[in-house]
């Protein structure tokens, strides 16, 4: 019984430090994309990150939300979901 638990707590472990891995390699990459090119924001796999900072789209988007833009989509095909 113990050694099934060990077992398991030893999964756990690994797979927590295998998505904590992933995070920080995924923020250094975005931090590095930022840095490197200082007049564009940063996007991954033509994807963009954008924070709303103003209510002027209430009730759909408040402030302080993130919106992800996948581009290559022409302006008629953006959805709010």
């Amino acid at each position: 019984m113990k050694s099934e638990k060990r077992k398991i707590d030893k999964v756990i472990k690994i797979l927590l430090i295998i998505i904590l891995a992933f995070m920080m390699l995924f923020s250094l990459l975005l931090i590095s994309l930022e840095l490197g090119n200082s007049k564009e924001l940063p996007s991954f796999l033509d994807v963009d990150l954008y924070i709303i900072t103003s209510n002027s789209m209430e009730p759909r988007l408040r402030a302080n939300d993130i919106v992800i833009v996948k581009k290559g989509f022409k302006n008629e095909e953006y959805k709010v979901r």
